[in-house]
C-alpha cells in the first residue's frame, strides 16, 4: 500500500521561491486550499522572472527558463484520491494536468477537471459510463489522454466521440482500447477532432476501418495512429487511404502486394511504416505511387517512413525511387552503389542516417540528389567521396562525423550546398580556415563547445547567410568581438550558456539570434 503523502503550503513555498522544482507527483494527496495555492503559484510564477544585466551596454538580457520549466503543468500522478471541489480549483489552470493515478472520478470532478485545462492526462482511468463521457464533453483543451480504458459501451462511445471542442485541434489518445466494433466502431464517425489514437488495437474492424474514412474533421486534417496492428486487410486498407493527414502504422512487419495496392490511393500528408522489415519490388511500386492529399487544388504527399527497412533489394529500390515525397530509410545499415544510384533519383529529402559507411560509388551517384541528403550516421568520409559529394546542391548532413582530415573537410567545403558538421566537437584554426571558404548559404556547427580567439577569425570571413554555433559555451571577450565581423543574416547562438561578457558584446551583433529569448 502506498504511503500517504500530503501536499502542504511549505512545498508551495519552495515552487514560489524557486528554491527548488518540488515534485508534485510524488504526493497522494492534496486538499482544497492547497489546491488553490498550488494553481496560484502556477498561473503566477512568470511574472517574477530575473534578468542579468550586461554592464558593457548598459541593456539587460533576460534570464532564460530552465529547459525543466513546469509552470505550464500540473504533474499530480501520484494522487489516488480526489474531491469534487478540489477537482473545481484545479479546473482554473489552463495549462496541462496529469492526474494518472486516478482510479475513480465523479462525473462533477471530470467536469470541473474540463473547465480551462490545455491538456488533461487521465490514463488511471479503466472504464468509463455515459454519464462521465458527457461529463468530459466540457473539455475545450488540445489534448485528452484516457489510455487506461481497455474498453467502451456504444452510448459511451457516442458521447466520447461527439466531443467537439472550440479549438478544432482536438487530439484524443485511447491506446488502452483492444478492440473496437459494433456500436463503439460505428460512433467512431462522429469525431470531429484532428487526431486519434488507437495503438492498442491489434486487428481492425470493418466497421472501424470505415468510420475512420468517415470521419470529417472540424479543421479539415485527421492524423490517426494505429500502432498496433500486425496485419491488414486490402479492405480495411482502402478505408484507411482515405485519412487525409498521418497515418501511422508501425506494427506491420510485412506488407502483401495486394496491401500495398490499396496503399497507393493513399490521400493524407505523410505515412509511416516504420515496423516492415523488407519491401517487396511491387509493393514499392505501388509506394511510390502515392499521390497525398489534396491541398489547394494540388496533390501533396510529404514523407513515406520506412525506418525499419533492413534492406532493400536494387529492383525494389529502382521503383522507389519515382515517389514524389520525402523518403525515411534511417534503418539501412548498408546500400549497394546501384541503390545509391536509384536513390539519387528522389526529388524531395532523403534520410539514410543509418549508414555508416558509403563508398565512393554510391557517394558520386547520391551528389545528383537535389533536395535534403541525410547522412547522420557516416563516422567517416573519404576525400574522394568528399570530392563527388561537392556537386550536392541541397542541404548536406553529416552530423556523426566527429574527426574528419583536412583533405575532406576542404573537398566538402568546395560546396555550395548548406551543410550540417554537429558532431565535430571542436574546431581548430586550421579548420575554420577551411570552412570559412565554404561557399553554402548555411552552416551548421553545434557541437563544438570552445570557440578560440583564432578560429572565430576564420569563422567570422565565413560568406553564407546562416552560422550556426549553438553549442559553444566557452568564448573569449575577444573571440566573441572577432564575430562581429560576420556579415550574414543570422548568427545563432546560446546567449545564456556563454560568458557574460562575451554575451554582451555578441548581443551587439544585429543578425544574432538567441534561440534561449
Amino acid at each position: 500500500m502506498t504511503a500517504t503523502k500530503v501536499l502542504t503550503s511549505k512545498t508551495l513555498e519552495k515552487l514560489g521561491l524557486g528554491v527548488e522544482q518540488v515534485d508534485t507527483s510524488r504526493f497522494t494527496e492534496i486538499d482544497e486550499q492547497t489546491a488553490i495555492e498550488l494553481v496560484g503559484v502556477r498561473l503566477n510564477s512568470g511574472s517574477g522572472d530575473q534578468e542579468r544585466s550586461c554592464s558593457l551596454t548598459g541593456t539587460h538580457i533576460p534570464a532564460v527558463r530552465d529547459a525543466s520549466d513546469f509552470r505550464r503543468l500540473l504533474d499530480l500522478d501520484g494522487l489516488e484520491v480526489l474531491s469534487d471541489s478540489t477537482a473545481g480549483h484545479l479546473g482554473k489552470f489552463d495549462g496541462a494536468i496529469y492526474l494518472n493515478g486516478l482510479v475513480n472520478l465523479t462525473d462533477v470532478a471530470l467536469s470541473n477537471l474540463c473547465q480551462n485545462a490545455s491538456e488533461l492526462s487521465l490514463n488511471g482511468i479503466r472504464s468509463l459510463s455515459e454519464s462521465a463521457a458527457v461529463a468530459l464533453q466540457r473539455f475545450q483543451g488540445f489534448n485528452l489522454f484516457l489510455d487506461g480504458l481497455t474498453s467502451l459501451t456504444g452510448k459511451a462511445a457516442d458521447a466520447l466521440f461527439n466531443l467537439h471542442t472550440e479549438n478544432d485541434s482536438l487530439e484524443l489518445s485511447l491506446n488502452g482500447l483492444t478492440a473496437l466494433d459494433g456500436e463503439p466502431a460505428f460512433a467512431l464517425r462522429n469525431f470531429k477532432g484532428s487526431s486519434l489514437s488507437l495503438d492498442g488495437l491489434t486487428k481492425l474492424s470493418a466497421v472501424a476501418a470505415e468510420s475512420i474514412s468517415l470521419i470529417a474533421p472540424a479543421q479539415g486534417r485527421l492524423d490517426i495512429s494505429l500502432n498496433g496492428l500486425t496485419s491488414l486487410t486490402a479492405e480495411a486498407t482502402d478505408y484507411l487511404s482515405k485519412v487525409n493527414g498521418d497515418l501511422s502504422l508501425n506494427g506491420l512487419e510485412s506488407l502483401s502486394d495486394a496491401v500495398a495496392e490499396s496503399m497507393s490511393n493513399f490521400q493524407g500528408l505523410n505515412l509511416w511504416l516504420d515496423g516492415l522489415r523488407d519491401l517487396s519490388p511491387d509493393a514499392a511500386a505501388s509506394l511510390s505511387r502515392i499521390q497525398g492529399a489534396n491541398l489547394f487544388g494540388s496533390r501533396v504527399f510529404l514523407g513515406l517512413f520506412l525506418n525499419g527497412l533492413e534492406r532493400i533489394s536494387d529492383e525494389a529500390a529502382e521503383r522507389l525511387s519515382k515517389i514524389q515525397a520525402g523518403l525515411w530509410m534511417n534503418g539501412l545499415s548498408e546500400i549497394s552503389d546501384s541503390v545509391a544510384e536509384s536513390l539519387s533519383h528522389t526529388t524531395e529529402e532523403l534520410w539514410l542516417s543509418g549508414l555508416k559507411h558509403i563508398s565512393d560509388a554510391a557517394a558520386k551517384s547520391l551528389s545528383k540528389k537535389t533536395q535534403e541528403l541525410h547522412l547522420d550516421g557516416l563516422e567517416s568520409l573519404s576525400t574522394r567521396a568528399a570530392e563527388h559529394l561537392q556537386n550536392f546542391d541541397g542541404v548536406l548532413y553529416l552530423n556523426g562525423i566527429s574527426r574528419i582530415s583536412s583533405s575532406t573537410l576542404r573537398a566538402i567545403s568546395n560546396s555550395s550546398a548548406d551543410l550540417a558538421l554537429d558532431g565535430l566537437p571542436d574546431l581548430s584554426a586550421e579548420e575554420a580556415e577551411i570552412l570559412s571558404q565554404h561557399r553554402g548559404n548555411w552552416l551548421s556547427l553545434n557541437g563544438v563547445a570552445k570557440l578560440t580567439s583564432e578560429a572565430a577569425d576564420y569563422l567570422s570571413l565565413h560568406q553564407g547567410d546562416i552560422l550556426s554555433l549553438f553549442g559553444v559555451n566557452n568564448i573569449s571577450f575577444m573571440a566573441a568581438a572577432t564575430m562581429l565581423r560576420y556579415r550574414g543574416n543570422v548568427l545563432v547562438i546560446n546567449l545564456d550558456q556563454v560568458p557574460e561578457d562575451a554575451a554582451c558584446i555578441l548581443k551587439k551583433h544585429l543578425s544574432v539570434l538567441d534561440l534561449t529569448d
